[in-house]
């Protein structure tokens, strides 16, 4: 069954547009022209839905399900409109399901609970406490404001990222360039000579044979696999709280990495503040989705604590939370605006990790291009001084 867009002519209601699901382009012209429709354009939606896509479409999903439920749609209305407007099939599929549970009395966090790669088990956890405690309007706009707050920072740091790894790549592939090219023209120049070479020169000169660069094309290969497993293994390490707290303890990008997460959790937990959720529960909601193993277990001992009646400070403050939020939370609590307290020291804590990278990026190209100007200048040294001595032997 593939699904197809379409957009066309009713004879009473006028121009419409929507998406249908069928075998072929003509049993869906057929389709349509039963319900007196008659087809302006067909388009077939793309099957496959990228990582990029998926980050794109969930914002402006949930915003316009949250308006649609605002301005007084009932679900089935809402998602009938949702899925005129699906880009992929997978969405299609997605809002075909779900009209289909409505319609059975099932939940919606359920029918959306089987599309994992458009709705992750986070939001469908979130969406099942809107639809529970009948507050899903709310629960919808803090979720498009937590991943606009997570897609921002997301754009941050590749923008920061994104000069020095273009120096690097541009500095790597000029030595590359250098060894494979540059050094064996030298090499005949030398070997004609038959002079006795310095040993800085003897030293770069070794790149050239082939059995060097063997070893090198290995050993960057052997780098560039070990990279790919590290990164594919760092869901599993994150997810381990023994594990993430050892990494966690790492100089410079430890505590940065720590703070990072910390943010993530701490949008989940307003967002249950704001849904009118009590504490202990999302703390317990937030600890189920927690962005590390190690924030996990806090959260987790943070519900345990509260429903053995210590304060949420207390639950706390053996962890890595920063003072300005450990602080926060014991004048949220005995003034009864935690959420208002959080929500400041949140955006300190923000501003400081911002500065903190802002200062790291700044300085981090200048490094990379000092390192490869060192290295630059050690291979033209060596090349060319045989021949200054050479030119002053002559003389």
């Amino acid at each position: 069954m593939m699904w197809f867009h379409w957009q066309g002519l009713h004879n009473e209601h006028g121009p419409q547009k929507g998406v249908i699901a069928a075998n072929n382009a003509a049993s869906a012209k057929q389709q349509l022209l039963l319900q007196q429709i008659y087809v302006r354009s067909l388009s077939k939606l793309p099957k496959k839905i990228g990582t990029r896509h998926s980050r794109q479409f969930l914002p402006g999903f949930l915003f316009q399900w949250q308006s649609l439920l605002e301005a007084g749609f009932d679900q089935q209305l809402a998602w009938q409109h949702l899925q005129r407007n699906c880009q992929t099939q997978a969405e299609a599929e997605a809002c075909a399901d779900v009209l289909r549970a409505l319609t059975q009395g099932s939940s919606i966090a359920d029918a959306i609970a089987s599309h994992p790669n458009l709705f992750s088990p986070q939001l469908c956890a979130w969406v099942d406490v809107g639809e529970s405690t009948g507050r899903l309007p709310e629960v919808l706009k803090g979720l498009v404001n937590t991943l606009e707050l997570e897609r921002e920072r997301r754009k941050q740091m590749n923008d920061a990222l994104r000069y020095p790894l273009i120096v690097l790549a541009v500095a790597g592939l000029t030595l590359l360039g250098m060894v494979f090219f540059l050094l064996p023209r030298f090499a005949e120049i030398y070997a004609q000579l038959e002079v006795s070479l310095p040993a800085i020169t003897e030293a770069v000169m070794q790149l050239e044979r082939p059995n060097t660069q063997r070893k090198l094309l290995m050993g960057i290969g052997f780098a560039i696999a070990l990279f790919s497993i590290a990164r594919a293994l760092w869901p599993r390490y994150i997810a381990s709280a023994k594990v993430c707290d050892r990494i966690y303890r790492l100089p410079l990008i430890g505590n940065w990495l720590c703070q990072q997460h910390l943010l993530h959790d701490l949008d989940m937990l307003l967002l249950a503040i704001e849904s009118a959720i009590p504490l202990q529960q999302s703390c317990q909601l937030v600890g189920q989705h927690a962005a590390s193993g190690y924030w996990q277990q806090q959260w987790q001992t943070a519900s345990a604590g509260l429903s053995q009646g210590l304060t949420f400070s207390q639950t706390l403050a053996s962890s890595n939370m920063p003072d300005i939020l450990l602080q926060a939370i014991a004048a949220g609590e005995q003034s009864g605006q935690l959420n208002r307290q959080l929500t400041f020291a949140k955006k300190q804590v923000t501003l400081a990790l911002n500065q903190q990278q802002q200062n790291v990026m700044h300085i981090l190209p200048t490094l990379v291009l000092i390192a490869v100007s060192v290295i630059v200048l050690v291979l033209l040294l060596a090349l060319y001084l045989p021949l200054f001595q050479l030119g002053q032997t002559v003389r």
